[in-house]
């Protein structure tokens, strides 16, 4: 890529000028790699290994947060190490590189830790939304949804994602329907899915989040202004009724990320996706929020 751009650099991994540099081979096979991962206690055996991409999207979905976190920081630490080398001609040593990414990955989360309690200042505590994503309980699932419209197009689309008490992915769902609706009847059918959908996986024990305010408020019987999306609502009502273990809440924006980025994750009219491993859109966002539990 900088090749092309008329950057005059070489093909082969800037940290071992062995092997041609790619992302399976920088971040896992190369000796430098493996150092680092062996400084943090982790190693992988990379001869089952093929794509970088998709290894990443199953220790996602699998692994515990602490170990996420780990992950993050010596691929952090790795890429560090290869932008010195490439930019300023410096090499680190790979204890040096762990170390500085500890501190950097620890910073970070205090950073974006202080700004949560800035934000807070001045909210009533009486309020109780929150504005980051949290996991459940434990023994508990959460369920994010978001729904998608656009003024004009005759269709509407939804994301939806399941997550466990330590932030791990369980699956993901996107569903593109046909139809010119309200944005509020959009969300309020995306939160019928996400109940549907709880129930047909035999998931027990789910907190759904939606980050639309008059969805929730009707669907919890608060208010009851929407006569045009009435049998919707109405619908959700009744599979909540025998499902007291299902709990609809409102969050902000900011802590339904993901689900707002699958609601616009390309879909056929009329049919869903559902995902074992998160798509690559939203993995930035999945790995942040897990730092940040």
């Amino acid at each position: 890529m900088l090749r092309g751009k008329g950057v005059n650099t070489t093909i082969l991994c800037p940290l071992c000028g062995i092997d041609v540099e790619h992302l399976r081979h920088i971040c896992l096979e190369c000796n430098y790699a493996k150092g680092c991962w062996n400084e943090l206690g982790l190693g992988f055996d990379t001869s089952q290994i093929l794509s970088c991409s998709e290894w990443l999207l199953q220790t996602l979905a699998n692994e515990s947060f602490n170990k996420l976190a780990q992950i993050a920081t010596i691929l952090w630490g790795i890429w560090s190490a290869r932008n010195m080398r490439v930019w300023q001609g410096k090499t680190v040593a790979t204890q040096m590189a762990m170390q500085s990414s500890v501190i950097q990955v620890k910073q970070w989360r205090d950073s974006q830790q202080s700004k949560i309690l800035r934000n807070k200042v001045g909210v009533q505590v009486s309020e109780n939304v929150m504005d980051k994503w949290h996991p459940p309980r434990e023994g508990r699932v959460k369920i994010n949804v978001d729904a998608h419209v656009i003024a004009g197009l005759s269709w509407f689309s939804c994301g939806l994602i399941i997550r466990d008490h330590e932030g791990r992915f369980i699956r993901a769902r996107t569903r593109k329907d046909a139809g010119g609706v309200s944005a509020v009847e959009a969300e309020a059918r995306g939160v019928l899915e996400a109940i549907r959908w709880a129930i047909s996986l035999g998931l027990y024990g789910v907190d759904i989040e939606s980050d639309s305010k008059n969805s929730v408020h009707a669907i919890n019987k608060i208010v009851e202004n929407y006569l045009e999306v009435r049998v919707v609502f109405q619908e959700c009502r009744r599979l909540l009724e025998d499902r007291r273990d299902i709990l609809i809440s409102f969050v902000k924006k900011q802590a339904n990320k993901v689900a707002h980025i699958l609601a616009r994750v390309p879909c056929e009219i009329n049919c869903f996706s559902d995902f074992i491993t998160p798509p690559q859109s939203v993995l930035e966002p999945l790995i942040s929020e897990s730092l940040m539990i």
